[in-house]
């Protein structure tokens, strides 16, 4: 499903954007189990309602978008670098 593997690529450009070059040390610092949220990022297995709003969350992003792809990407508290998260984007377009 297209849907599904969308979500974990905006996943991992939100993590990058977010500024954790690696899934390992995102998962360390949140005490997530690294092998779970790898499987999130890599799309082998698909995060619940209650991961993607912790990701949501931690990476100042908007769930639905994180969720869809529909909406603007952003939180309105966002420091993201923007920049960034386009460019971790580009190949979804």
């Amino acid at each position: 499903m297209m849907t599904g593997s969308t979500t974990c690529f905006r996943i991992r450009a939100a993590r990058r954007a977010a500024g954790y070059r690696t899934s390992k040390s995102f998962a360390d610092k949140y005490n997530i189990p690294a092998t779970t949220y790898s499987q999130h990022e890599t799309g082998s297995r698909m995060p619940g309602d209650e991961a993607l709003a912790l990701y949501s969350k931690l990476f100042s992003v908007n769930l639905e978008w994180l969720k869809s792809g529909k909406g603007e990407a952003y939180s309105k508290d966002s420091n993201l670098d923007r920049h960034k998260l386009d460019d971790e984007l580009i190949p979804l377009d």
